[in-house]
């Protein structure tokens, strides 16, 4: 098996390119520490664009990928923010369609990136996998997920094996080997499942929380059930979740507990209050109500601060429209923080290592439908941790 490398750099062999993943096989970029006061404005982007993914390098530089095709932005973006966030440096373009990938970095000159399947051609196809060095800007090419990702989410399952989800039905995803370069489909606990949310705890596997699965005439039918995919990649069912949650957003909070935020009830159904935020604690294999986000959250990204604490950003009102609220969530309760700039959506959110909160991009309201927008802006920690 040979990969192709985009703008004219040689075709790596299958040994070349296993010695490149083995030497970048490492932990995960830590999370902690300090700030200063409110929002600040840092550069903009290269270009104006919404829909993106961000991760944080090891250095505390920000990669971020992608974009929203349906507002006619460019999807193969890749840009940099240096470490000490003040200026951007574009990356050489993907050489496919990223639209909003699912992206890992696996160590300081080398990402994971999978691409939904919709990106590249039918809703069926074969998600499109990459690694991007960062650093020397370049793109490798891997063979592709035989699973077909819609919304993917990309987990580092083991040191040598990496998680991608976001398949709905019988088969959710995949498991890529770092050494062989081979994937392996792994089934869904729950036949024709279409709703959940996927966490990992580093070094014991990945929590699932099902919500939704579709019956034989087509119709939702809800799921409140919750399983636990070992590194040996066998599920095992855990305890019952105390209430259905959907498009939940989760944050591994220490060694393990998981924090499960920002879903809605079936359907999104505006008539139905918002579900309860939720704590699983694998040790104890006990799940616990973790207060209410209110009826404006749905949808909110929840990002990890370090130290236990986390930041649930946005999301929508039951109308439909985004919300510009925040909340903070600290040891087993929330509370207001701060307010987001304006009322955005489609944004890339993203922790520096000094437990400040970055928002990248993102679509505006305007009267004539969604604008992407060019911003970035910054939170230090001082503030989300002071704030009333």
């Amino acid at each position: 098996m040979r990969l192709s490398i985009d703008s004219g750099l040689r075709i790596l062999g299958h040994v070349i390119v296993a010695a490149f993943l083995a030497a970048v096989i490492a932990g995960h970029p830590a999370a902690n520490a300090e700030g200063a006061s409110a929002w600040q404005s840092l550069p903009t982007l290269p270009a104006p664009t919404a829909g993106l993914t961000a991760v944080r390098m090891p250095d505390d530089s920000i990669v971020a990928l992608g974009g929203d095709a349906t507002l006619g932005q460019r999807s193969r973006m890749a840009i940099r923010l240096d470490p000490r966030h003040d200026a951007w440096r574009r990356l050489p373009s993907a050489p496919v369609d990223l639209d909003t990938p699912g992206a890992l970095v696996l160590g300081d000159h080398a990402v994971f990136v999978v691409a939904p399947s919709f990106a590249n051609g039918a809703i069926s196809a074969p998600s499109q996998v990459l690694i991007l060095d960062p650093v020397w800007g370049r793109w490798l090419s891997l063979p592709p997920c035989p699973v077909a990702l819609l919304k993917p989410r990309v987990l580092r399952l083991t040191p040598n094996t990496v998680l991608a989800a976001g398949g709905v039905g019988n088969l959710l995803g995949a498991t890529f080997n770092l050494t062989t370069l081979r994937w392996t489909p792994f089934d869904s606990p729950v036949p024709n499942l279409a709703g959940y949310t996927l966490a990992d705890l580093p070094g014991k596997g990945a929590v699932l929380l099902a919500s939704v699965a579709i019956d034989a005439r087509g119709n939702p039918i809800p799921v409140r059930r919750a399983w636990l995919l070992g590194p040996s990649s066998s599920w095992t069912q855990i305890a019952r979740p105390p209430v259905l949650m959907d498009g939940a957003s989760a944050m591994a909070l220490g060694s393990t507990r998981i924090l499960f935020a920002g879903g809605y009830p079936l359907g999104d159904d505006p008539r139905l209050p918002a579900p309860p935020a939720l704590l699983y604690d694998l040790a104890l294999n006990q799940w616990t109500i973790a207060g209410s986000t209110g009826s404006d959250h749905r949808g909110g990204q929840l990002v990890a601060l370090g130290n236990g604490a986390a930041v649930l950003v946005g999301g929508h009102a039951p109308t439909g429209q985004p919300t510009s609220s925040c909340l903070m969530f600290s040891q087993s309760s929330w509370r207001h923080a701060f307010a987001l700039p304006a009322p955005w959506a489609g944004y890339a959110a993203v922790s520096t290592d000094r437990g400040e909160l970055l928002l990248i991009g993102g679509a505006r309201p305007s009267t004539t439908g969604p604008i992407a927008g060019a911003a970035a802006v910054l939170l230090p920690f001082a503030r989300l941790s002071g704030a009333a």
